[in-house]
């Protein structure tokens, strides 16, 4: 082999070498660390994403219609709850007037001696809230203490002594109770519904078989006569769905294999 070819195979040795070594190991690095995927139909993706959409779009209007729900069937206020019908619910009648009209009366301080007194002996001496009536001298005397804050929850009213709601004094079932506006067995005018000395009356329903003597019914009456009519619309709306035959429509599940396609 004479000088010049072994001059021309250096050159063009040289100059091939590096290009050559680089896509021999680029080949390798190509085969050796990818792996082949398999295509997603893009039919499948997209009724995968409608069928997402669709769940999605369901669960917002069933949430919605809870929410509507719950806000129609719960209702709570302060009522003045009686087994007998007296009007305005507390002692019958308005406050008696002690003075002459135009006076005014100044109520008299305590002494220190007083407010001891009253904060030792008389510390025990709350009354706690009932809807029996308090005899005494053979006189039913209706009280502040027939107050209660009402609740309607799951169809049952809940008497609590407050808004805290701590203790449950009372629970009124309304699937056994007939609902009414009642003011004293008389008519009432169409005008003079929600006035003061009305209430919601709410009578035991007579079961088949029973032989005791009817229960008193319970007389809810409120100063709030907006309130009171929303209440009694409130207590109609949550009877009838307690009375609807229709099953409830059943929840929505979450599907496994969507969940591990998200």
């Amino acid at each position: 082999m004479t000088l010049k070819s072994l001059l021309l195979a250096y050159v063009v040795g040289g100059l091939t070498f590096i290009p050559l070594l680089g896509l021999v190991l680029g080949t390798f690095a190509y085969y050796a660390f990818t792996k082949q995927v398999a295509p997603v139909s893009t039919a499948t993706a997209t009724g995968d994403a409608a069928s997402i959409r669709a769940a999605k779009t369901e669960d917002d209007v069933s949430e919605k219609s809870k929410e509507q729900q719950s806000d129609l069937d719960t209702a709570a206020a302060y009522f003045a709850v009686c087994r007998e019908y007296v009007p305005g619910g507390i002692n019958g009648k308005p406050p008696e007037r002690s003075s002459p009209a135009g006076e005014t009366l100044v109520a008299e301080s305590p002494s220190v001696y007083q407010s001891m007194y009253r904060s030792i002996f008389e510390r025990g001496k709350t009354q706690i809230p009932t809807i029996e009536a308090d005899k005494r001298d053979g006189k039913a005397l209706k009280k502040a203490r027939n107050v209660f804050y009402v609740v309607l929850r799951h169809g049952h009213l809940m008497l609590y002594d407050d808004s805290d709601q701590l203790e449950v004094r009372h629970v009124v079932s309304l699937a056994h109770h007939d609902i009414d506006v009642y003011a004293g067995g008389d008519g009432v005018p169409e005008g003079e519904l929600w006035i003061k000395r009305n209430c919601i009356r709410l009578t035991r329903k007579p079961l088949p078989g029973e032989s005791a003597p009817a229960s008193k019914p319970f007389h809810f009456f409120s100063d709030n006569c907006s309130e009171k009519e929303d209440f009694y619309h409130a207590l109609l709306h949550t009877q009838a769905s307690l009375l609807n035959d229709n099953p409830p429509p059943l929840p929505q599940k979450f599907e496994t294999p969507h969940i591990i396609k998200l």
